[in-house]
């Protein structure tokens, strides 16, 4: 089965006009929440730099500046224990997120911005399944940078096969996504290419409430795709309610 991305586009295009509750809504609460999330991150960990001091510093070579700068970098253990609560708290606000694009995509009953909070109701697993996706790309990365590109995509579509599947395994899922992407990586590959341009114009204040939408919409249609050609997963008569 080949993948229309063209359509897919047009499809997620067609949504976001369309669509009641509105995926652009949606997309203003997600991005939102992970600016504050993510601020709130930078602000725990990051270090505090000085742009003149900065400047300074890589006009003159200034290397004991560059040092000190590391050396400074001591968060506190409250800090980076408050730090990676708020990463899983982004983590489950996206699956969140793709929760809302299914339910779009679908015409589901149970379409509502709330859906970007159902993602709390299988924390745990969401989190086990991001956990298990990254040990996978960083081993196989460890041999070249071409296996972990590739298991990268492997993965690609476990956390939609976890929300349609929350009875089942994040290892379960990481195996059927890796059944359901074979022979379809480079498909997916050349979707990522095709959004580069969105991607690089994200920097425009407010462009990503209409990037977030419609790259999700599109991935979403392509899940929904390669779910359909595939033996059938139990997806609850296509109504996600976690």
């Amino acid at each position: 089965m080949s993948i229309n991305r063209s359509q897919l586009k047009s499809n997620a295009k067609s949504l976001m006009r369309t669509s009641n509750p509105s995926p652009l809504i949606a997309a203003i609460f997600y991005v939102l929440v992970v600016y504050i999330l993510t601020n709130l991150s930078n602000r725990l960990t990051g270090i505090q730099i000085d742009m003149d001091s900065y400047m300074n510093a890589v006009q003159n070579m200034d290397g004991a500046f560059f040092t000190d700068l590391i050396n400074d970098y001591n968060p506190s253990t409250f800090a980076v224990i408050l730090d990676i609560i708020i990463r899983i708290l982004r983590l489950i606000v996206m699956a969140g997120f793709i929760i809302f694009t299914l339910n779009t995509l679908r015409k589901s009953e149970t379409v509502s911005y709330y859906n970007l909070l159902d993602g709390f109701a299988h924390a745990g697993k969401i989190i086990v399944l991001y956990i298990l996706m990254s040990i996978f790309i960083v081993l196989w990365g460890l041999l070249l940078i071409i296996p972990g590109i590739i298991a990268f995509y492997k993965y690609r579509l476990a956390i939609y096969l976890l929300i349609d599947n929350p009875d089942k395994s994040p290892m379960e899922c990481l195996q059927k996504s890796k059944q359901m992407m074979e022979g379809h990586k480079n498909e997916l590959f050349a979707l990522d290419l095709s959004f580069i341009g969105w991607y690089i114009l994200e920097i425009i204040p407010f462009v990503s409430i209409y990037v977030k939408p419609y790259t999700a919409l599109t991935y979403t249609g392509f899940y929904e795709q390669l779910k359909l050609s595939n033996e059938p997963v139990t997806v609850y008569d296509n109504v996600i309610n976690m």
